[in-house]
C-alpha cells in the first residue's frame, strides 16, 4: 500500500508540468521526471521536417542533374548541326572558286561547224523552244507579273533549283544560265553581274536552303518561295 501510494505521489508530482505528461524511470535526477506530451510532438515534427527537406533536395538535385544532362545533349547536336552546315557551305565555296577559275580562264575558239544554227556559231533567235523550255519561259513571265523577283539576283535561285530536279536543264555556270534566259526569250533578263551575285550564298538542298550572306527567317524563306514558285508553275504549266 505504501508502495502504491508513492507511485500515486509522484504522479501527482508529476501533473505539475504539463498536461500530459511522460513518466520517466524512478532514479532520473530531474526534480520533474516527466516531459510534457507537446515537447515530445515538437521534436518529432522537427524530426520529420528535416527528413523531408532532405528528401526533397535530394529530388532538385536528380532533376538538375537530368537537365543539366539534357542541355549537353543538345549542345553537343547543336554543334554536330553546325559542322555540317561549315561542310556544306566550304563545298559551296570549292565549287565557286573552280567555277570562278574555269570563267576566268581564255575561252577555246569556237568553230561554226560546232555550233548549229547561225554561222558565226551562235544559235538563231528563231529556233523553236523545247516543251520544258517554253514552260520555263512562261513560268518566268508570270513571276515577273507577281513582281517574285524583288532583286535582280533572284533569278539565280531558278537555276540553282533547276540544278537541283530531276528532267530540267542543269547550268555548269551562272554564265550559261544568263545565255540560256536570253536564248529562250525571257524578257528584262538581269545582268549577268546581278545573277553571279548571290550564286555561291546557297547551302543544303531546297527547299530548305540556308544562306551564307544573311541569317534573317523572313529572307530566307523569301529565297525558298521564289524557287518554289518557279517550280510550281512549271509543273502546272500545260
Amino acid at each position: 500500500m505504501k508502495k502504491q501510494s508513492k507511485q500515486a505521489g509522484e504522479f501527482q508530482e508529476g501533473e505539475a508540468c504539463g498536461e500530459q505528461p511522460v513518466l520517466l524511470p524512478s532514479n532520473a535526477t530531474n526534480e520533474c521526471r516527466t516531459i510534457p506530451v507537446q515537447m515530445v510532438q515538437k521534436l518529432a515534427d522537427m524530426l520529420i521536417d528535416t527528413k523531408a527537406a532532405k528528401e526533397e533536395a535530394v529530388r532538385e538535385s536528380e532533376r538538375y542533374r537530368k537537365e543539366n544532362a539534357d542541355l549537353a545533349r543538345r549542345l553537343e547536336q547543336s554543334e554536330w548541326e553546325k559542322e555540317q552546315i561549315r561542310a556544306e557551305c566550304q563545298a559551296i565555296k570549292r565549287a565557286s572558286a573552280v567555277y570562278l577559275a574555269e570563267r576566268l580562264a581564255p575561252s577555246p575558239p569556237q568553230q561554226a561547224a560546232e555550233s548549229p544554227g547561225m554561222p558565226d556559231g551562235t544559235e538563231s533567235a528563231g529556233a523553236p523552244l523545247s516543251e520544258m523550255e517554253g514552260k520555263i519561259n512562261r513560268a518566268i513571265a508570270v513571276m515577273q507579273e507577281e513582281k517574285i523577283f524583288k532583286f535582280a539576283y533572284d533569278y539565280v535561285w531558278v537555276m540553282l533549283v533547276m540544278n537541283q530536279t530531276a528532267g530540267m536543264p542543269h547550268f555548269e555556270s551562272t554564265s550559261s544560265f544568263h545565255i540560256f534566259l536570253v536564248r529562250i526569250g525571257v524578257a528584262r533578263v538581269p545582268s549577268l553581274s546581278s545573277v553571279e551575285k548571290k550564286a555561291a550564298t546557297a547551302c543544303r538542298q531546297h527547299p530548305t536552303w540556308t544562306f551564307t550572306d544573311t541569317a534573317d527567317a523572313n529572307e530566307t524563306r523569301r529565297r525558298n518561295n521564289v524557287a518554289s514558285r518557279f517550280l510550281s508553275l512549271v509543273r502546272k504549266a500545260a
